[in-house]
């Protein structure tokens, strides 16, 4: 079963960001939950940043690639289908970021696995029957609602733009005390590179 973006987004739909890009993030509930770890949380928003900025279709999917596996530590219960949710992240992610309209939206997708992530957690949980096909619909289903309604768009993308600032922020800070612990040492460029599955990529 695929997932095609004309099933996701309206035809024809331009990107609209409106308001303030620093509000809602620090309290929305999902970034402060106990269940959902800050750090996870804006490594997962920064990777998607990532993925969004870069020209390679091949980087792309390997940020893409990298958030199941990260939401699965805030659900663990769904570590079992990291697979196939690795597949439809990756799937959809092409599918926007081949398309220069809709690109930003691939800033979406941490939330859209984040959502399909504790969704089929919590079935599991229940003791209900997961499939693969059921988690693809899932997937479709959190993508649809994140995508589709215009208002809800502009507050996914805006809050994952804020949670990527936040991580910049952190890793710059981190670095700054790195190098002052570590004098001589060649200084460190702040969320300039991030290393995903073993290899270390460059924002640049």
């Amino acid at each position: 079963m695929s997932i095609m973006m004309e099933d996701l987004l309206p035809a024809d739909q331009e990107l609209e960001l409106y308001g303030d890009p620093e509000d809602e993030y620090f309290g929305d509930p999902e970034f402060e939950s106990a269940s959902s770890p800050a750090a996870e949380i804006r490594l997962m928003e920064h990777l998607a940043a990532m993925a969004a900025q870069t020209e390679s279709e091949s980087e792309a999917e390997a940020f893409l690639g990298a958030l199941p596996a990260l939401a699965a530590r805030l659900a663990p219960a769904a570590a079992r289908w990291v697979p196939e949710l690795t597949k439809r992240a990756v799937q959809v992610g092409r599918q926007l970021w081949n398309s220069p309209a809709a690109r930003p939206y691939v800033q979406a997708l941490p939330h859209v696995v984040r959502r399909t992530t504790a969704d089929v957690a919590g079935r599991y949980s229940r003791g209900a029957p997961v499939s693969l096909d059921l988690v693809t619909r899932r997937f479709a289903h959190h993508a649809s609602r994140a995508l589709r309604d215009p208002r809800r768009r502009r507050r996914v993308v805006q809050r994952s733009r804020q949670a990527d600032r936040a991580w910049i922020a952190e890793a710059r800070r981190r670095a700054q005390q790195a190098n002052r612990v570590g004098p001589g040492r060649p200084a460190a460029v702040p969320g300039r590179s991030i290393v995903v599955n073993g290899q270390r990529w460059c924002r640049c």
